[in-house]
Order: structure tokens, then C-alpha cells, then sequence
């Protein structure tokens, strides 16, 4: 009868990290997220647009003034509008129901091309 060696258990060692590894690769390059680079950036005009009514609305999280001159724009071309039914009504909705954060994400991406409440999503 054989006596193991440990020169067997390190051949059999080896196999299971190889065996280990070669699974790992299969399973990344199998359900691996692939690369897909954009022609050319974009902006989501229905994210914009409800970024900014927040900010009018006074939500702190959309109020970073990190990029000042892209502030600056916003300020510049929206303050006229701070008193505007709709950031009245932005305003109401945030302090009765504590809409911010990622529900105006959420609210965005429900919005066709115009802005306007897209068909599917009307019950």
C-alpha cells in the first residue's frame, strides 16, 4: 500500500486552486458585465430638469454648489422661477410627504421626451 506524501497533496492542492480559478474566469466572462462605450456623452433632460425644480424647492440634496459656474447658470437662468406654481407645489409635496433624494430619480424616469407622464405608467 501507498503512504501519501505531501508532494501528493500539493498536486492535488494545486488542482483545486487551478480548478478554482479556471471556474472563476468562466462564470466572469459568462454573466460579466460587457463593456459598451457611448459615442459621446449625454444628459437626460428629464433628470436635468427635475434636479434643478428640486434645487429651486430648497432640498438640500440638490443643492451642492461643487460646480460653481454650472451653478451660477442655473441661478442665473431659473430664479426667476422660484416662485412658480410648480416649485410651490415641489415644495408642498417634500415637506408633506419627504420627497427627495433618489424619488425624484424615480418620478424622472417616468416622464416621456416632453415631460409629460409616460402612458404606461397611468393606472
Amino acid at each position: 500500500m501507498l503512504k501519501p506524501t505531501s508532494n501528493m497533496f500539493e498536486k492535488a492542492s494545486k488542482s483545486k486552486y487551478a480548478l478554482i480559478i479556471l471556474l472563476s474566469l468562466s462564470f466572469m466572462l459568462a454573466y460579466g458585465q460587457r463593456n459598451q462605450i457611448m459615442d459621446k456623452p449625454k444628459v437626460d433632460e428629464r433628470i436635468e430638469i427635475l434636479s434643478i425644480v428640486f434645487r429651486l424647492a430648497g432640498n438640500q440634496e440638490y443643492s451642492s454648489a461643487i460646480f460653481k459656474r454650472y451653478v451660477d447658470r442655473i441661478n442665473e437662468y431659473y430664479d426667476p422661477f422660484k416662485e412658480h406654481e410648480l416649485i410651490t407645489f415641489v415644495k408642498k409635496i417634500k415637506n408633506e410627504n419627504g420627497i427627495g433624494y433618489d424619488a425624484v430619480m424615480s418620478m424622472a424616469i417616468h416622464l416621456d421626451d416632453k415631460l409629460n407622464l409616460k402612458e404606461k405608467n397611468i393606472d
